[in-house]
Parts: structure tokens; C-alpha cells; sequence
């Protein structure tokens, strides 16, 4: 839903050995799309305790800020529901 209403979007920052897949696995991390009036609604925060990426760099994790998350909600559709009781 993020994609599709352009809010944010999933970049490829490397890939790691998946031993129960015995493959290359992608690894994705989300960053808000810059220059819309949504990009204010998140913030990006290394993840230090986190394993380190293919090229030493410290994992990062998209949060919604608290007072965005209604506006969120309403812009993808989801006002009024209540997501922690199904």
C-alpha cells in the first residue's frame, strides 16, 4: 500500500546466504519518498544490535512518527479500523 500511494518505497541494500534456502537471499530496507509531504511522517533509525549489511553498514528501520499515524491511516484507507482488535 505504501508503494502504490507513493509514501514510501523498499531499496535492496545487499544480500545474504540463506542456509535453510541454500540460496542468495535479497535484503530490503524502506525509505520514505523524499519531496512529498508524507516524507515528514517517518524518521529513519540505525539499528545497531542488529546484524550488519553485506558491506559493514548498520541496519536501518523506517518508524512512523506517533502524531502522523492517523493521517497515515487515512491516507491508505485504513481510518477507523481498529488494527489491534481484529
Amino acid at each position: 500500500m505504501l508503494i502504490s500511494k507513493n509514501i514510501a518505497f523498499r531499496t535492496r541494500v545487499g544480500a545474504r546466504w540463506s542456509d535453510s534456502k541454500q540460496m542468495m537471499e535479497p535484503q530490503y530496507e524502506w525509505r520514505a519518498r523524499a519531496g512529498r509531504a508524507t516524507y515528514d511522517w517517518f524518521r529513519l533509525c540505525p539499528q545497531h544490535d542488529a546484524p550488519r549489511l553485506h558491506n559493514g553498514q548498520v541496519r536501518q528501520i523506517l518508524y512512523v512518527k506517533t502524531f502522523h499515524m492517523d493521517e497515515l491511516a487515512k491516507r491508505l484507507g485504513l481510518e477507523g479500523r481498529d488494527s489491534r482488535h481484529p
